[in-house]
C-alpha cells in the first residue's frame, strides 16, 4: 500500500480537538472496570490502614497533683497562690537542666530517659500537676514516681519554704493518650487508590485507539464515513430490527437513509451485490445487513440476504428462521455434488418480505468449499433473479473468506462498532477489501452514541451474534482474541491488511 501524502486540510483534521475526547467512551470504560477500582481501593486502604498501624507510636500519661502550701502553716489563699506560681517556674528549670533526668536514670537503672516531664498549675488554684508522657505504661508510671522521690534534693535549694502534699495519688495509665488513625487513613487509602485508578482508566480510555465518534472515521480510517447508525435499546429477544414497532426513530431513519445511498449506488452504477463485513464479530454487520434488507423490501425491492459467514451464522436467529434440512446453504457448499442449484437452497420468509440463503448450523472450514462452487458463478444467478442482493460476510480479522466473499460482490461496507475494534486492526480490514478490487462503499459507524439524534438507553445486545459468537475456537483463528494480536501492518515488507492464510 502507498503511503499517503497529506495536504495541509488533512494534517488540520488529524490535530488533536476536544472532539477526540469521548466522553461517552471514558464513561463505559468506567463503569467496565468499576470492579478494578473497588479492587485497587480496597488494596490502598488496607496498605495505609497496615502502615499507619505498625508505625503507630502510642504514649501514656502518667500524672499526680500537688497542694501546695506554706511551711508556715499560713492559709493566706494569695501566700499560697504566689508560692505555687514560684515553685511551677522552679520545677520547670529544674525539668529543663539535665539534673533531675540523670538522677532519674540511675534511680531506675536506665541509660536513655524516653520520657517527656512537665509540671503545670491549674488557673487560679495553688494545686500543681506533675506528668510523664512515656511509651509504655510501665515507664510512664515509674518515671513519675522516681521524680517524686527525687525532686526535693533540687527544689528544697530554692524553694525551702513550699510543702508539696499529694492530692491526687499517680496510677498506673490503662489508656494511650493518642489514637493510630488507621480508620482514618484507610478511608482516605480507599479514596486515593479509587481516585488513582480512575485517573489511569481515564486517560487509558482516552489514548486507547479506537474510533470513538463520527469526526474520527475519517480521521482515522482510510476510508469515508457512509451512514451512522445510533444507539438502540434492545426491544426484543434477539436482535435489532428495524420492522419492531418500538424501534426509535433515529435508528429507522439511519437505515433509511443507509437504504437511499444504497438505491443511489445501484442506479448510478449498477450495482445489486453488497457485502457487509466488519473486523470483528459483535460489531453488528449482521443486524446491519438484516437492516439494509428489511428498509429495502419495504420499498418493494425483491430482496435476498445471504448468509456467507458459515462457520457462525446468525441471519436465521436474527429473523427466528427455521431452516429445513434440505435447505441448508452450508449443505450446499460443502457437497461434492456439482448438480445442486442454489435456487433449492433458497428460503422463503413473508413476514419480512425476504429470500434467505441461511444455515442455522455452523462448519469449521469453508475455505475449499468457496473455491470448490465458484461463488461468482452463484452471485450471478442470484443477481439475474433479485433486484438486490445482500451479503453478510465473516469478520475480516479473523478468518481469510472475505477475498472470495468481496471479489464476489459488486461493492462492500465495513461497519466499525463505536470504541471497539483498534484503528490499525480496522485499517488493515480495509486494506483487505480494498486488495479484492471490489469498490468499498465506506463505513457504517454502528451503535453510535455520539450521533446527533441518537436514543438513549440501556445497551444490551448489539451485533447480530450475542451468544453465539465464539471464532476464537477454532484453531489459527483463536490466537487473534477479541482485539487483536492480529499482525501489525508492515509497508516495508508488503503486506498492508489482514493475513490471508
Amino acid at each position: 500500500m502507498e503511503k499517503k501524502i497529506l495536504s495541509t486540510q488533512q494534517l488540520a483534521d488529524n490535530s488533536f480537538s476536544l472532539d477526540d475526547i469521548s466522553v461517552t467512551s471514558i464513561i463505559r470504560d468506567v463503569v467496565r472496570r468499576i470492579f478494578l477500582i473497588i479492587l485497587s481501593a480496597v488494596i490502598f486502604a488496607g496498605g495505609f490502614f497496615i502502615f499507619k498501624t505498625e508505625t503507630f507510636k502510642p504514649v501514656y500519661t502518667s500524672e499526680t497533683t500537688f497542694l501546695v502550701s506554706t511551711k508556715d502553716g499560713s492559709y493566706d489563699a494569695y501566700s499560697n497562690l504566689t508560692t505555687t506560681v514560684q515553685l511551677n517556674q522552679v520545677f520547670k528549670m529544674i525539668l529543663d537542666s539535665n539534673a533531675l533526668n540523670e538522677a532519674v536514670k540511675e534511680d531506675l537503672g536506665l541509660t536513655n530517659l524516653d520520657a517527656v516531664i512537665s509540671a503545670n498549675v491549674v488557673e487560679e488554684t495553688n494545686l500543681l500537676v506533675l506528668s510523664v508522657s512515656a511509651s509504655t505504661p510501665k515507664d510512664s508510671y515509674e518515671i513519675l514516681c522516681s521524680v517524686i522521690r527525687n525532686y526535693p534534693a533540687f527544689s528544697d535549694e530554692v524553694m525551702g519554704n513550699a510543702v508539696l502534699d499529694v492530692f491526687d495519688a499517680p496510677s498506673v495509665p490503662t489508656k494511650a493518650d493518642n489514637s493510630s488513625g488507621a480508620v482514618r487513613w484507610s478511608v482516605i487509602g480507599f479514596g486515593v487508590g479509587a481516585l488513582l485508578m480512575l485517573a489511569i482508566i481515564v486517560v487509558m480510555s482516552f489514548l486507547k485507539d479506537t474510533v470513538k465518534n463520527e469526526r474520527q472515521v475519517e480521521k482515522k480510517l482510510d476510508t469515508k464515513l457512509y451512514v451512522s447508525v445510533p444507539h438502540e435499546k434492545r426491544r426484543r429477544r434477539v436482535g435489532l430490527l428495524v420492522s419492531d414497532a418500538t424501534s426509535s426513530f433515529a435508528f429507522q431513519e439511519a437505515y433509511n437513509k443507509l437504504r437511499s445511498k444504497i438505491e443511489r449506488e445501484a442506479r448510478n452504477k449498477g450495482y445489486k451485490v453488497f457485502a457487509v463485513s466488519s473486523s470483528y464479530e459483535n460489531e453488528g454487520k449482521t443486524t446491519v445487513a438484516a437492516n439494509l434488507a428489511l428498509s429495502l423490501s419495504k420499498k418493494k425491492y425483491r430482496v435476498l440476504v445471504a448468509d456467507f459467514d458459515l462457520r457462525h451464522p446468525a441471519l436465521a436467529k436474527i429473523f427466528e428462521l427455521s431452516v429445513p434440512e434440505d435447505k441448508q446453504l452450508s449443505d450446499y457448499f460443502m457437497s461434492s455434488d456439482k448438480n445442486l442449484n442454489i435456487q433449492d437452497f433458497i428460503v422463503k420468509n413473508e413476514k419480512s418480505g425476504i429470500d434467505f440463503l441461511v444455515s442455522d448450523k455452523g462448519v469449521a472450514d469453508i475455505s475449499k468449499a468457496f473455491r470448490r462452487s465458484s461463488l461468482s458463478t452463484v452471485v450471478n444467478q442470484l443477481k439475474s433473479m433479485y433486484d438486490m442482493v445482500i451479503i453478510d460476510t465473516p469478520p475480516i480479522a479473523l478468518v481469510s473468506d472475505i477475498d472470495d466473499v468481496a471479489a464476489a460482490s459488486d461493492a462492500t461496507l465495513i461497519v466499525v462498532h463505536e470504541d471497539f475494534a483498534k484503528t490499525m486492526i480496522i485499517n488493515d480490514s480495509i486494506d483487505a477489501l480494498t486488495r479484492t478490487e471490489t469498490p468499498l462503499l465506506g463505513a457504517v459507524f454502528n451503535d453510535s452514541r455520539s450521533t446527533s439524534g441518537s436514543s438513549r438507553g440501556g445497551y444490551a445486545y448489539y451485533g447480530g451474534y450475542g451468544k453465539y459468537s465464539g471464532y476464537g475456537k477454532y484453531g489459527k483463528y483463536g490466537k487473534y482474541g477479541k482485539y487483536a494480536n492480529a499482525q501489525k501492518r508492515t509497508e516495508s515488507s508488503g503486506k498492508d491488511g489482514v493475513d490471508g492464510k
